[in-house]
């Protein structure tokens, strides 16, 4: 007899199926293995879907199964099931299709994590752009600020002084002079006091920075019980490692400070963490890292941001990495 093959609608309902079941053993307590063994008989579908399932939930870095960790023969089988009996290619498509509730139950827990802090951001912001979008801004003092996209700085202007907090992302100064109100900006680590300039401040995945590109300021960096101050002169690029509290200082040509409101991202001895977040400012997905020493390497290079998936592609491709994308809102970074 010719196996049935299923329609669409019977594909969707297999993958919510298998999402349950991912879910379901998830518990500590779940011991319906008769159940789950009886489902994978139905059909080789079944056990396909199943194994792309539990591919994708590893590849999204989650932890192995409840199950695969308790010893019983009897549900061998369970664990036995071998995903190479799928062809690659077969298996990327159909893991590619999967928008299954577990995964996305998954993601969706760890992106309201992650949205968390944003949403605080939010409130206390003045001024912000959300993923893709560029704004320029002029503040009461008559100074210029163009904000990167997904960032946002708070403002406190007195009598007496001008500041302004970089709460996220990354935004371009030029500043209004006025003797008796200095201007002070506050990123992280770094504290930049102007003296008459235009320059680039930003707070990264595991990095802080700010590049002059006309003018003078001088730049308070506090890393580690220990603090560094340093005059800037155009084309200085100054940052400082918010995990290990090193500093480091390059010399670029001015223009290329702040090069990101050209389209361009320019990087320097950066991690692939703290290049992938910058990108993913300015990427409609959800973009995870599955390999955590991958994502620790350092890299050097210009990417296009008006192409942010075509720059992840470079920027990982380059290094060994692969991106795979599962759906529209969620790709993932691994090792090829």
């Amino acid at each position: 007899m010719k196996p049935i093959v299923p329609n669409e609608n019977d594909m969707e309902r297999i993958r919510e199926e298998a999402a349950t079941w991912l879910l379901d053993l998830q518990s500590p307590h779940c011991r319906d293995f008769d159940r789950l063994n009886a489902w994978l008989e139905q059909s080789p579908v079944h056990r396909r879907v199943w194994e792309e399932t539990r591919t994708m939930w590893q590849m999204l870095g989650s932890a192995p199964l409840h199950y695969e960790r308790v010893s019983s023969p009897r549900d061998e089988a369970v664990r036995n099931i071998k995903i190479s009996s799928v062809p690659q290619r077969s298996r990327w498509r159909f893991a590619n299709k999967v928008v299954v509730g577990g995964i996305v139950s998954a993601c969706l827990c760890l992106a309201a994590v992650l949205a968390v802090p944003r949403l605080l951001i939010r409130w206390e912001a003045d001024y912000l752009t959300s993923a893709g979008e560029v704004r320029s801004v002029t503040l009461e003092d008559g100074s210029k600020v163009q904000l990167a996209a997904a960032s946002a700085i708070r403002t406190e202007f007195t009598a007496g002084r001008r500041r302004v907090i970089l709460l996220d992302g990354e935004a371009f100064f030029d500043v209004t002079h006025d003797a008796v109100r200095p201007f002070v900006v506050n990123a992280s680590e770094i504290e930049v006091e102007v003296l008459g300039t235009a320059f680039d401040v930003r707070i990264g995945e595991d990095h802080a920075e700010v590049g002059l590109a006309r003018g003078s300021v001088r730049a308070t960096i506090s890393a580690n019980g220990t603090t560094s101050t340093k005059i800037l002169v155009p084309g200085d690029l100054l940052g400082v490692d918010t995990e290990t509290g090193a500093i480091s200082n390059e010399q670029l040509p001015a223009d290329d400070i702040g090069a990101w409101r050209n389209g361009r991202l320019l990087v320097s001895n950066a991690s692939i963490n703290d290049v992938v977040a910058q990108i993913q400012r300015y990427h409609p997905a959800w973009i995870v890292i599955a390999d955590t020493n991958f994502g620790k390497r350092r890299v050097t290079g210009v990417y296009d941001l008006s192409d942010p998936d075509k720059a992840l592609r470079a920027l990982v491709s380059a290094y060994g990495g692969r991106v795979r994308d599962f759906s529209s809102f969620v790709s993932v970074i691994t090792r090829q």
